[in-house]
């Protein structure tokens, strides 16, 4: 197939030929799952604010499916972010990108967060239960432990 190169504004020249459309379809694809991991993103923000194990889960394999298909295109995404510095689609999807990490590491920092809590929970639990181990003297003279259990909703 013969391309003709047009020349753009900066003087670089552009191909109408099929690398053109293969770049449009893969810009607009990566667009459309960073725009999806996007509202992913924000949905598990929301999630995680009421604590909703449940809807985690499942919304964590939503995520992981569209982390999954924008992972496939990895080595077309450095090739086209490096080879098309200025191109503004190119340059709004590479913010889109930039904007999906920032959300992510503002999700990752609230479950760090999530998970001390409830860590230092079950250390306050676990502790509670020692106390609850009550040193006594057996028949013999011994001394044994005595364990109270106890319903943790009476506690």
């Amino acid at each position: 197939m013969n391309e003709k190169p047009l020349i753009d504004r900066a003087g670089r020249g552009q191909s109408t030929g099929p690398k053109v459309k293969d770049h449009q379809l893969l810009v607009q694809e990566v667009a459309r799952l960073v725009s999806s991991l996007s509202a992913l993103l924000d949905e598990e923000f929301k999630v995680m604010k009421v604590s909703s194990a449940e809807s985690l889960e499942a919304l964590l394999a939503r995520k992981e499916a569209v982390l999954d298909a924008i992972g496939q295109r990895e080595s077309e995404l450095a090739q086209l972010f490096g080879q098309s510095p200025g191109d503004p689609v190119v340059e709004a999807l590479r913010t889109q990108v930039r904007q999906c990490h920032e959300l992510n590491q503002r999700n990752k920092t609230i479950a760090n967060l999530h998970l001390s809590h409830t860590r230092k929970s079950l250390e306050l639990l676990r502790s509670m239960l020692k106390m609850n181990d009550v040193p006594v003297y057996g028949a013999s003279g011994e001394v044994t432990i005595k364990r109270e259990k106890r319903d943790l909703g009476r506690a």
